[in-house]
């Protein structure tokens, strides 16, 4: 059995997202379907994601550079005029001082964001693949991009993702409920498997943050323990 999990590459992504990435075998980043724009500061999961700011939530951004037309995940640049890296880490340290952890997760962030990537999909695949090796996560990475099947429906495309990486199962999140059809996946010899949210309480209480809110605030040795 082969497990297969599909995602877009998202800003440092909230915790169920690194669980769906333990319960793959290949997890494939979704980087070739359009970017979802949203205002001036295409604010989206692709540049930004919230964190505990002392009892309150706080959007954590990386600032893109806004085209005219559609966009695709891929070719979306980093906005290097308006990335402010020093209050990137002022931001984390007044939000988790008091964390020993926290020295860990800014040294990662600042790994990446010294590797220049021209791209936010790049930044953000680097640093997802650098917090899985960190956590004990060995699941088999891949680009979309890499792969082919762009100009199909949502579960046709999915599908056919599963086949060029020979994938026998497709792990769905509940995101994809309202599109998902099993029983296309399953003609195609496709079975489908739905991840479960049976998270522990006190994950539960932090699952909307992204995964360094859980990494600064956990014990080390609970870092790849996800469910209940």
């Amino acid at each position: 059995m082969t497990i297969c999990a599909i995602h877009q590459p998202n800003f440092i992504p909230w915790l169920p997202y690194f669980d769906k990435i333990s319960k793959a075998d290949i997890f494939i980043f979704l980087d070739n379907v359009a970017y979802p724009k949203s205002g001036s500061s295409m604010g989206a999961w692709c540049n930004r994601v919230a964190i505990d700011m002392q009892g309150r939530d706080l959007w954590f951004s990386c600032p893109v550079i806004r085209e005219s037309g559609t966009q695709l995940i891929k070719t979306v640049k980093i906005n290097y005029r308006q990335v402010n890296f020093e209050k990137w880490i002022y931001t984390l340290q007044c939000a988790y001082a008091k964390h020993s952890n926290l020295r860990i997760i800014t040294q990662i962030i600042t790994e990446v964001f010294n590797e220049n990537h021209l791209f936010v999909a790049d930044f953000n695949i680097s640093l997802i693949k650098k917090i899985c090796k960190l956590i004990g996560i060995n699941t088999f990475f891949t680009k979309q991009s890499e792969l082919g099947a762009d100009s199909f429906s949502s579960n046709e495309m999915l599908i056919n993702l599963c086949h060029k990486v020979n994938a026998s199962h497709y792990l769905s999140g509940t995101g994809a409920i309202s599109y998902m059809d099993d029983e296309k996946f399953l003609e195609s010899g496709i079975h489908v498997l739905h991840q479960k949210q049976n998270y522990t309480e006190s994950i539960n209480l932090v699952k909307k943050y992204s995964i360094i809110h859980h990494l600064i605030t956990t014990n080390i040795s609970n870092w790849g323990q996800f469910d209940a």
